[in-house]
């Protein structure tokens, strides 16, 4: 048992040619979203915004377009293998959002697409990131959104890839 280390060949796999990080384009948008929610199906934070299995994957693809809209916006969005692999970030000057920037990524829709009660715990939960990211980043950061890869694809580096070219 215990953390099994990663095959150098599928270390190696992802390093190569095949693992270019582009950005995002607008034809990829659909199996970015895709790419996010398979990677978070079952991520605690996903299970408490969404406990209803049955509505999870059409919260986080809510959720996720959000982010992709806002990391379009004020950052940049990173992908890797046809999107295997998929990295959001905002500029250091965007880390705090403001309502605008919220509306322009599409929140207003969020209690139509996810209901008031999903909402309001997204809310929360950006409201808990934001204070833990004011207590423990002092100064001015890039910030990772988030960082996703498909449940296939896992374990072959991508994440680390994407890590590395942030």
């Amino acid at each position: 048992a215990g953390i099994q280390p990663v095959p150098q060949s599928a270390a190696m796999k992802a390093t190569g040619p095949e693992a270019e990080v582009t950005a995002l384009t607008l034809a990829r948008w659909h199996p970015a979203v895709a790419t996010l929610v398979s990677a978070f199906a079952e991520d605690p934070v996903a299970v408490h915004l969404f406990p209803d299995p049955a509505k999870r994957s059409a919260g986080m693809a809510h959720i996720f377009r959000m982010g992709l809209r806002y990391g379009k916006n004020y950052g940049r969005i990173d992908v890797i293998q046809s999107c295997g692999a998929v990295a959001v970030w905002v500029r250091p000057e965007y880390t705090t959002p403001s309502w605008t920037r919220m509306v322009r990524a599409g929140f207003l829709a969020s209690p139509f697409a996810v209901g008031g009660s999903a909402t309001r715990r997204m809310l929360n939960f950006e409201h808990f990131i934001a204070a833990c990211r004011m207590r423990t980043m002092a100064g001015p950061h890039w910030f990772l959104f988030c960082i996703g890869v498909r449940p296939d694809q896992q374990g072959q580096g991508l994440g680390a890839a994407l890590l590395r070219h942030g």
